[in-house]
């Protein structure tokens, strides 16, 4: 499964860390590798507060809109809110799942990757329309879906026994037969 790269990811973190430390470094080595070297890490430490703070209002935002189909006591407790929940961001994203999500559904990290390696073949319209069936592991859900003002919010039913019943049915099909024979002596002979 291929994750979103998100710009705040600790690689981003850890690398203007290094440079830091290469810059301090320089300057004990020579003025002239320190300056240049001072100035791409400066760069490097103002696009990392850019894009960490552009990434927390993408987040933010989507929070909201999902508020905006909730009551605010719902919001207010969303994280504990008993069905599992994946708010989906502008860009298709996953920015935020509910605690019933990773402990009920999967315990995997889905914050960041795109909503379609979740969903499968199935668009966030065809859900917000009329619902969609998803395997995931061994569990079967029946996916909601609300349009946010910023995004998506999706409800995770488990069902997993009920389908399990229906293909059961649909495969066995049980037939009964009444044969009824006018005469005994007549099927006898003519085997």
């Amino acid at each position: 499964m291929k994750n979103k790269v998100w710009v705040n990811s600790p690689l981003l973190y850890i690398a203007t860390a290094l440079m830091i430390l290469m810059t301090v470094a320089s300057w004990f080595w020579s003025p002239y590798v320190f300056w240049p070297e001072a100035a791409v890490t400066a760069a490097m430490i103002v696009l990392t507060v850019f894009f960490t703070v552009r990434f927390r209002s993408h987040v933010q935002s989507a929070l909201r809109g999902a508020g905006a189909v909730m009551t605010e006591s719902e919001m207010n407790n969303l994280d504990a809110f008993q069905l599992p929940v994946l708010i989906i961001g502008s860009k298709n994203d996953v920015v935020w799942v509910n605690r019933s999500f990773r402990d009920n559904v999967d315990s995997e990290e889905y914050v960041g990757r795109d909503v379609s390696e979740i969903l499968g073949d199935i668009t966030l319209e065809d859900i917000i329309s009329d619902g969609g069936d998803v395997i995931m592991g061994e569990r079967e859900f029946s996916v909601f879906g609300r349009h946010t003002e910023s995004g998506f919010m999706l409800y995770f039913v488990e069902d997993t026994y009920y389908k399990q019943i229906e293909r059961q049915f649909k495969s066995g099909r049980p037939v009964v037969a009444l044969l009824a024979f006018d005469n005994r002596d007549e099927i006898t002979r003519d085997s």
